[in-house]
């Protein structure tokens, strides 16, 4: 049986928190960790492992969708292929983009994202840096993504 195993980190910081010592502390925040948060999800197809803040509650949400195509944030994998794409917002009509394969091969993906909220009150504008990492996997190892150095590190995913 052949596992996709999903790793999503969330750095979230609001205006107030842009400072050099800020933007060290994040820095600092590791980028891959052990699979330890591990859930698995649609039928042990797949392992989510999620990390860092979810400041609006229920940040991420991962989907199948027609059961060969796993749907995470702005990402999609297809099981068959095994490979993955950046979809971009779901509101948004931007063209799929092959980012590459899976198959025994990790790839992290980094993008930074802004949402208005309103709270208390007050509208304020909350950043984020979204990391995910991806396999393929016929084994799992709770090293899987701190064993070895990604196969690909895409962080140029433009916030469109």
């Amino acid at each position: 049986m052949s596992y996709l195993v999903l790793q999503i980190i969330i750095k979230q910081w609001d205006k107030s928190q842009r400072s050099d010592q800020d933007q060290q502390r994040r820095a600092l925040i590791p980028n891959q960790y052990p699979l330890t948060n591990a859930h698995y999800l649609f039928k042990k197809q797949v392992i989510l492992d999620q990390y860092g803040d979810d400041l609006l509650g229920d940040r991420v949400s991962c989907n199948l969708n027609d059961d060969q195509h796993v749907t995470i944030d702005r990402f999609q994998v297809s099981l068959t292929n095994k490979t993955l794409k950046y979809v971009g917002k779901p509101d948004s009509n931007t063209t799929p983009r092959l980012i590459g394969s899976l198959d025994s091969n990790w790839i992290q993906c980094k993008y930074n994202w802004r949402y208005r909220v309103y709270e208390g009150g007050f509208y304020y504008w909350l950043y984020e840096e979204i990391i995910l990492n991806a396999i393929c996997v016929e084994s799992l190892s709770e090293d899987v993504f701190i064993k070895q150095k990604p196969a690909m590190s895409i962080t140029d995913l433009a916030m469109e």
